[in-house]
């Protein structure tokens, strides 16, 4: 009992510490070390392990992760983050909703999976802004981890008390919005106080209108060393050409312009794309099509290193293309 105790601890402390001299152990690594060492230095019986693990928490959390996994190719958290962006009118706005975000989506979609897609989200947003990242950072983890306790779907724990109690989500849920409710006014107005100069700081403005046009600037480059493979670069070369020939009848694309550069590598020229709002883009980009086949064809075989993507607002242009508003 006293050896099971210890490793108990031990594995507690590993997951929390994380960093060991001469260990590089994640979470997952150090209770997958406890479980081994709890059957073969503990004399934990195979039977009992087995029967420690609840199939259907597993199932559960599986079925959660994959929806959520869905959503994420699907643009929906891209999409949550930029609506909450856009409409934020100052910086203790822009705190409010991410708490607010945070705490509802961690609810439905597992908090872990909600800090790991909003934090680089948040951060590309605030870098125009001009803000520090600091208290929305905060307001991402503090308030993930207390809105997932409203649902039994918000964390692993909850899912093993919905399960192994029996009590329906909706029950759980009423009795749990409240409170949870209640967390996420505290983690606002704590982080509001703590960090009230940061957020008395005006916004820039270079947040970019939804429905006005704008240019895209997209490259490609290479790593060019050791490891370079020549061939990688011709198929991601063939996938972009394939790409520039379907854009030549895209609603809502006014204007397209490649520049090739003599010498070196010119199998993916810099493009220049005029597009009549931030739909039509992402319609091209992402929904199906050629240019979505080349994206998950191509990211998974790691073809291209760096991707560069700039996009300019037009102040002016009535008139120049058709179509353009006045």
């Amino acid at each position: 009992m006293t050896i099971r105790l210890v490793i108990l601890i031990v594995t507690y402390l590993l997951i929390a510490v994380r960093r060991v001299p001469l260990l590089r152990l994640n979470r997952p690594a150090a209770a997958l070390l406890g479980a081994v060492a709890m059957v073969t230095i503990g004399g934990l019986p195979m039977r009992e392990a087995y029967a420690a693990i609840d199939l259907d928490v597993v199932i559960f959390l599986l079925g959660v992760l994959l929806i959520t996994g869905y959503l994420e190719a699907g643009g929906f958290f891209e999409w949550a983050a930029r609506h909450i962006v856009d409409r934020a009118r100052s910086a203790t706005a822009l705190l409010g909703a991410v708490v607010l975000a945070s705490g509802l989506l961690s609810a439905f979609f597992v908090n872990d999976t909600i800090c790991l897609v909003l934090t680089p989200l948040v951060l590309a947003a605030l870098r125009p802004l001009g803000l520090r990242p600091l208290p929305f950072l905060l307001a991402i983890a503090l308030a993930s981890n207390v809105g997932s306790a409203m649902t039994p779907t918000g964390n692993p724990q909850n899912m093993l008390i919905g399960i192994a109690s029996g009590i329906h989500f909706a029950r759980f849920l009423a009795s749990l919005a409240l409170p949870s409710l209640g967390g996420l006014g505290i983690v606002f107005v704590v982080l509001r106080f703590m960090h009230r100069k940061d957020l008395a700081l005006p916004l820039r403005q270079a947040i970019h209108a939804p429905d006005a046009p704008f240019v895209a600037i997209t490259s490609v480059g290479w790593t060019v060393g050791p490891g370079f493979e020549m061939e990688r670069v011709r198929q991601f070369g063939a996938g972009a050409a394939a790409i520039r020939v379907s854009m030549t009848a895209v609603d809502g694309l006014y204007s397209q312009q490649s520049f090739f550069f003599p010498g070196g590598i010119a199998l993916d020229p810099v493009t220049l794309t005029f597009w009549r709002d931030d739909a039509s883009a992402r319609a091209f980009s992402y929904n199906a099509g050629i240019h979505r086949h080349q994206m998950d064809r191509l990211r998974p075989e790691n073809l291209a290193d760096r991707t560069s993507f700039t996009r300019c607002h037009v102040p002016h242009g009535a008139g120049s293309w058709p179509g353009l508003p006045a």
